[in-house]
């Protein structure tokens, strides 16, 4: 004889409120405009280096642009165990040694294509793009809720993309700028 097993699980299972594997968000550095994970726009320009985007959680990333003047940026992407550099004229290094392309290690996977330079690490891509002054950034969602700098903080929220270091929300940017600022003096 055989009994039905009732169903208990009345609100399914995880993976039913966790969106599919293949989602990603995406946020832009166009010229001096900013587009955050969460669609949020604003304008800011600077003149030092900045946090666009950090895993505050399992500090498996960071991705900050450096701003050298006449709004050439570099970008510096760290991991635990190597930095990676690209340069304003497409030459990328790898912890103060310049690579040729492609390249490919443990924590970072660099390659070009039609003047374009992706930069792949654990749940993020990089696609910079140096003839026009953009940098695309796509994270996983596995950095749901961990992520903060100028590219907000990945948590489908509009309204606290402007949040500072010290979990103040502001509207305005160069406010937001400075206090994503990594040096205190440049």
């Amino acid at each position: 004889m055989r009994f039905p097993t009732p169903k208990l699980n009345f609100l399914g299972s995880v993976e039913d409120y966790i969106p599919h594997m293949s989602w990603t968000a995406s946020a832009k550095v166009h010229g001096r405009h900013f587009t955050t994970f969460d669609g949020q726009e604003f304008d800011f320009s600077g003149r030092c280096s900045y946090v666009l985007a950090r895993d505050y959680v399992d500090g498996n990333f960071s991705i900050i642009m450096n701003y050298l003047g006449r709004q050439k940026k570099k970008l510096i992407l760290t991991s635990h165990q190597q930095n990676v550099q690209l340069s304003p004229n497409g030459k990328v290094s790898v912890d103060g040694v310049v690579m040729d392309l492609p390249y490919r290690s443990s924590e970072f996977a660099v390659f070009s294509e039609d003047g374009k330079v992706f930069i792949e690490g654990r749940g993020f891509q990089v696609k910079s793009d140096p003839t026009v002054n953009m940098v695309d950034i796509d994270l996983s969602k596995w950095y749901f809720g961990k992520t903060g700098g100028l590219l907000g903080t990945l948590n489908h929220e509009r309204y606290d993309d402007m949040i500072m270091p010290n979990k103040q929300i502001t509207s305005d940017a160069f406010a937001l700028g400075n206090a994503w600022q990594v040096q205190d003096r440049c």
